[in-house]
């Protein structure tokens, strides 16, 4: 490469760490383009700007640095202006530095960044297109790299270390800009954006402070769309993503691929006011929480179409608090977390004062050995919060040992209705009670659990005050009577029982055999009923095919 380049010591660049070689660096790259940068350490007094089409700074394999004073803008800097279209531009293998403590502000910018690229001083949106960035190490910057107004831009192996925050402003590795394009009304001037094994190292979350100033990757603006991570990391600070579009109308398609999260004090991924027309998703990877603040490996608040699973694993979120969750659907609708992996989690997935979600085939785990702390068990699933409509199937539940029980499997409480639970699996001997279902028109069928256990489990369903918890599995089968009802075959096939509840019409003809839970005395009730009136024959042998096992 360097004997296919210019080097910029050809202009007079030192590279000693002390001369200033901004000027001598400046005006190789605006004569060739295209320049090398051999071993050294290069100061600067002002940003190296690419401003034209197809310019190249490669390093020497050894990351030379360039290195900035602080106030003074970013190092290096991308940019269109005027009527100008910036394609393919190129830096690769340095190390940029910021030489003392940087310049911070409530929102990162251009000017406070070690690398920026910015279309947003051109005459038109989408003014830098196609540039290529990698093997960069960015060190010390307030925000590593800022982007705005670029489309088909390449992001790959940058890693970034910083300095400790103020906790008044943002400290961030990554920073995309979807701002409207100010010159184009309803544009969209950031798309496509591609980042690649990229890793942010932050600092450490002030001791009992919840702060929201210290970032991996923040997404933000009116439009932001189409940005793709693919096995990026973080480390450390408050959040690892923080994603939350000003706007509401066109928010279209983000997606983390196996994210790596260690260490985060607040939230893994924080993800606000997503409501467009795309989809964001979170696949594969996982999420380790430092438990020093309230939050959740996965935040999602007042959005719509999350998609979170295909393998992520979140561990060891507990410190005791009552808003410490795996993955916590705040005032959402419309979103799903399906085969997703938790371990240690006080709460695995909270569904809170939201709608029509999907919580399918996760499993939700303890392991004893692998207790860090003192983790205090609660709920592994609980629908809470005025949440209808949900759908929660097919998920597995265990604690880690008889030591380390959790006291409920699911919960659905009162004010939460026509929710579905099926055929979840909870294994009994680490859960104390597998199902407290309040909601009065919530449905549950397909239990699984000991032979030996259904009166436990009948009692575990129902609710305080013995409100009734179970309408039955289809809205044609819905009643007033008080408490759990197990259709034929659940128990035995006795002869009626004189303690039936008052409401339930009694005869011999064409009956069939109900058991009845009624938390006042514990006990099963044999009962024979018919009603014609709503068809509920079907229903009920229904239940006795998935029940009769448990008799």
């Amino acid at each position: 490469m360097a004997d296919i380049l210019i080097s910029i010591k050809d202009y007079g660049a030192k590279g000693d760490g002390i001369a200033d070689d901004t000027v001598p660096i400046q005006r190789a790259i605006n004569e060739h383009r295209a320049v090398y940068v051999p071993p050294g350490v290069y100061r600067l007094s002002s940003p190296i700007l690419l401003k034209q089409s197809y310019s190249a700074i490669v390093g020497d394999p050894t990351y030379p640095m360039f290195k900035i004073d602080p106030n003074r803008g970013p190092a290096i800097k991308i940019m269109a202006e005027g009527p100008n279209i910036v394609e393919w531009p190129r830096i690769e293998n340095l190390y940029l530095s910021c030489d003392g403590m940087p310049s911070f502000s409530p929102t990162p910018n251009e000017n406070n960044c070690g690398l920026a690229i910015t279309g947003m001083h051109a005459n038109t949106e989408h003014a830098v297109q196609r540039a290529i960035c990698r093997n960069l190490r960015i060190v010390g910057f307030s925000c590593g790299v800022y982007t705005s107004s670029t489309v088909n831009t390449l992001l790959e192996r940058i890693v970034i270390d910083g300095h400790t925050n103020d906790n008044n402003n943002r400290y961030v590795g990554f920073y995309f800009d979807g701002s409207r394009f100010p010159r184009s009304e309803g544009s969209s001037p950031q798309a496509s954006i591609e980042v690649v094994n990229c890793m942010w190292s932050g600092p450490p979350p002030p001791s009992g402070v919840k702060s929201t100033g210290s970032t991996g990757f923040f997404v933000a603006g009116e439009d932001p769309r189409d940005i793709f991570f693919d096995r990026c990391e973080t480390s450390r600070g408050d959040f690892g993503w923080y994603i939350q579009p000003s706007s509401r109308a066109y928010n279209i398609d983000i997606h983390i691929r196996r994210p790596i999260i260690d260490g985060v004090g607040s939230c893994g991924i924080k993800i606000l006011d997503w409501a467009g027309y795309g989809a964001l998703s979170i696949s594969g990877g996982y999420i380790v929480k430092a438990g020093v603040t309230d939050g959740a490996g996965v935040w999602v608040e007042n959005s719509q179409g999350v998609m979170i699973g295909d393998g992520i694993q979140i561990l060891g979120l507990s410190n005791n608090s009552e808003c410490d969750d795996g993955i916590r659907l705040y005032k959402s609708k419309s979103c799903a977390v399906n085969g997703a992996l938790f371990e240690n989690c006080t709460y695995a997935i909270s569904v809170h004062a939201s709608s029509n979600c999907s919580i399918v085939g996760n499993v939700v785990s303890a392991a004893s050995g692998t207790l860090e702390q003192d983790t205090n068990f609660s709920q592994a699933i609980r629908v809470f919060g005025g949440s209808p409509l949900n759908t929660i199937v097919g998920n597995s539940i265990t604690g880690a040992d008889g030591n380390h029980k959790y006291p409920i499997g699911i919960l659905v409480d009162n004010d939460c209705q026509w929710n579905i639970i099926s055929s979840n699996s909870i294994r009994p001997d680490t859960v104390e009670q597998p199902y407290v279902i309040r909601s009065v028109h919530s449905t549950l069928f397909g239990i699984q659990g000991e032979r030996t256990d259904i009166r436990a489990l009948a009692l575990s369903l129902i609710s305080v005050g013995g409100q009734q918890v179970y309408q039955g599995n289809h809205l044609s089968t819905r009643t007033a009577t008080p408490g759990f009802r197990l259709w034929p075959g659940a128990l035995s096939s006795g002869a009626a029982c004189a303690a039936a509840p008052p409401s339930m019409t009694q005869t011999n003809s064409r009956c069939t055999h109900c058991c009845w839970w009624n938390a006042a005395n514990a006990e099963h009730m044999l009962a024979l009923r018919v009603n014609r009136a709503n068809r509920e024959w079907d229903a009920h042998w229904a239940w006795e095919a998935r029940l009769r096992f448990m008799a």
